[in-house]
């Protein structure tokens, strides 16, 4: 027992993880000062090359569900809510919308945020309401997107 306090008092934990050898890590302290992880930005979901319409952004990996999905369009109106299914996370989601919709000229106005996630969009004359709900672990992510004219237009 004498032996083994002797032999902790005499060496530092830094110098018992390196072997004892403390000069040759003089800047132990700030070894990770180096590493700049603000370099390396996350890599959010990407743009899919398919969109249902040319002003709302959809991010690569969601499925259609047609029992949610309606459109019409016509000369003077368009109007969908339109239904997917994704394995992505709400988080990532939506960032996807909060980063990309602005590029398509929409203001994002508010969120909404309980068990569910509703970002509100608008630009002149339109409005979109992106919903994001979790299904649970094994069915994944529900996104609702109603794209519709402006109240009162």
């Amino acid at each position: 027992m004498i032996l083994l306090l002797a032999w902790l008092a005499g060496a530092s934990p830094e110098a018992q993880i390196r072997g004892g050898d403390l000069d040759a890590w003089e800047d132990w302290d700030d070894w990770d000062d180096d590493y700049d992880t603000a370099a390396v930005p996350e890599p959010g979901l990407a743009l899919s090359p398919e969109q249902r319409f040319r002003d709302v952004p959809l991010p690569t990996g969601l499925r259609t569900d047609p029992d949610r999905t309606y459109v019409f369009e016509s000369a003077s109106l368009q109007l969908a809510q339109l239904g997917y299914t994704t394995r992505h996370r709400k988080g990532e989601l939506a960032q996807f919308f909060i980063s990309e919709c602005p590029a398509a000229g929409w203001e994002l106005k508010n969120v909404l945020q309980t068990d569910i996630m509703e970002l509100h969009f608008e630009k002149p004359g339109r409005e979109l309401v992106v919903k994001l709900e979790d299904r649970g672990f094994f069915r994944g992510r529900q996104v609702t997107i109603r794209y519709t004219p402006q109240q009162g237009q």
